[in-house]
């Protein structure tokens, strides 16, 4: 059921952008889905961490984590999406420039 995977790894403001267009909600889904999970294996955690403890934001285009646990997240990491078709997508976690 995606409304329950929704409410429950996703924060509040992540949630009003994957439900701001009906059109675009698989694909919003999937790209907060997939910067989640692709930061959480670049970082060793697979998915011992839930994806709930992280928080993401895109902002011109550009994908930020803003958080951990509610922490600051201080780091350089850089998060590309890789599109594969209109409602699916990957993202691509790598650290530093």
């Amino acid at each position: 059921d995606l409304d329950e995977l929704i409410s429950k790894n996703f924060n509040k403001n992540e949630i009003l952008y994957i439900n701001k267009n009906n059109q675009d909600r698989l694909r919003r889904f999937f790209l907060f889905w997939t910067m989640k999970e692709s930061y959480l294996k670049a970082v060793g955690e697979g998915m011992r961490l839930t994806p709930d403890n992280l928080e993401f934001a895109i902002e011109n285009d550009i994908i930020k984590l803003l958080s951990i646990r509610g922490i600051f997240e201080p780091e350089d990491w850089n998060f590309k999406e890789i599109p594969f078709s209109d409602d699916s997508v990957s993202t691509l976690t790598f650290k530093g420039s």
